[in-house]
């Protein structure tokens, strides 16, 4: 779930806070990539369609996740 989807259901009224399932708002797809991803490839994903965040994985496995924090760190080291 991402904060857009976070924010989309608080904003919904009939959506119940309490009672409504993750899965009923939540994004049904991730954007994922292995850790050899060149960051340059990510971060321009990550831009052109608004993604908070990346999953990392290594197969089937979760090793990491890539947000646009970590993006912006990397940008005010280079700097």
């Amino acid at each position: 779930m991402s904060v857009r989807d976070l924010a989309l259901a608080i904003r919904l009224a009939d959506v119940d806070q309490d009672s409504t399932p993750v899965e009923d708002v939540m994004s049904p797809e991730s954007y994922t990539v292995p850790p050899s991803t060149p960051l340059a490839i990510v971060v321009k994903e990550m831009a052109s369609h608004h993604y908070g965040s990346v999953i990392v994985v290594e197969g089937k496995k979760v090793v990491g996740i890539f947000t646009a924090t970590d993006a912006v760190r990397v940008l005010a080291e280079r700097l």
